[in-house]
């Protein structure tokens, strides 16, 4: 009896939730946060008890005849890289004012330590979240595996990639 309300339920949530996130998503990174709170959510749309499975174990639960429920996680950081590489390529110039900017008007200890934006911003510029996607977030210790090999797949390369190095080096460079 349970079965049609969490196919429902998990229904629900890739049809209505996922969208939203990757929509959003396209330019700008989750919270540091969002692992527990996608756990938490699986955990509240399939109705289970608390810690009753690890994160990944709700990505294999198919096999076993339950609904399929997407990650959230991975179709975030999904979308920002095909923005980065397909959808939005005019970010590059974009990265080069604003670096030009950061080196004109804030101190050199901001901007020499890779922080191209004010300290009263509450998020990094959108061009910078591009360019961490868009060299495999090298800076994102989870996702820097599947990032690169996306980004192998995208340019037809093998890691490591000329251009790819933690983004507080290679933005000075730029």
């Amino acid at each position: 009896m349970a079965q049609p309300a969490a196919a429902l339920a998990s229904y629900t949530y890739n049809v209505r939730a996922i969208p939203v996130l990757s929509y959003v998503a396209q330019l700008c990174f989750l919270p540091p946060n969002f692992a527990q709170v996608e756990w938490t959510t699986m955990q509240t749309v399939l109705r289970t008890a608390t810690n009753a499975f690890s994160h990944s174990d709700f990505f294999a639960l198919p096999s076993l005849g339950d609904p399929a429920l997407r990650s959230a996680s991975a179709t975030a950081y999904s979308a920002i890289f095909r923005t980065a590489h397909v959808t939005l390529t005019c970010w590059k110039s974009w990265k080069h004012q604003l670096i030009f900017a950061a080196q004109e008007s804030l101190p050199f200890s901001r901007w020499g330590s890779g922080l191209f934006y004010p300290d009263f911003w509450d998020s990094s510029p959108l061009a910078l979240n591009l360019d961490t996607a868009y060299k495999g977030f090298v800076d994102f210790p989870r996702w820097s595996a599947g990032g690169l090999a996306s980004l192998s797949i995208v340019t037809d390369a093998s890691p490591p990639f000329p251009d790819t190095g933690s983004r507080r080096k290679s933005m000075v460079s730029s």
